[in-house]
């Protein structure tokens, strides 16, 4: 189980600097989080201040996608193709 915020870092890393095409599993995060795409706009996404208080992590992604909500039951699949 790692941090979301340290698998899409990870993803960003393989996109950027790989040719290889990659598949990633999360088998769930340590600790609930909101993950918006790019383009997300926290303050009419998200009400900060409670997710703040009940420990929700607020996360903005380097690619584009809707907003996800993810708790330690949640399986992360990520797909990095080359083409």
């Amino acid at each position: 189980r790692y941090c979301v915020l340290e698998m899409l870092r990870i993803e960003e890393v393989l996109l950027r600097k790989s040719d290889r095409s990659w598949c990633l599993i999360n088998d769930g995060i340590q600790k609930p989080a909101v993950v918006m795409g790019i383009s997300g706009k926290k303050d009419k996404l998200v009400d900060a201040q409670r997710a703040m208080r009940q420990g929700v992590k607020l996360i903005k992604r380097f690619t584009g996608g809707g907003t996800v909500i993810l708790d330690e039951d949640s399986v992360l699949v990520s797909l990095i193709c080359q083409v």
